[in-house]
């Protein structure tokens, strides 16, 4: 979703972050996805907290 496709440009993470939230449990699943925001929520807290 991030990367460029040949029949769309490519989303921000953000915007692909939602599209996975909206899609949960229909195109994609709703347990897998959880997990990833939580680890992407977590990826940026550490790096917040290794620049102070």
């Amino acid at each position: 979703m991030t990367s460029d496709r040949p029949y769309r440009g490519a989303m921000s993470h953000e915007e692909a972050l939602e599209e996975l939230k909206k899609y949960a449990g229909s195109q994609f699943d709703p347990q897998l996805v959880e997990i990833f925001v939580r680890l992407l929520a977590g990826e940026r807290e550490s790096c917040t907290e290794e620049n102070v």
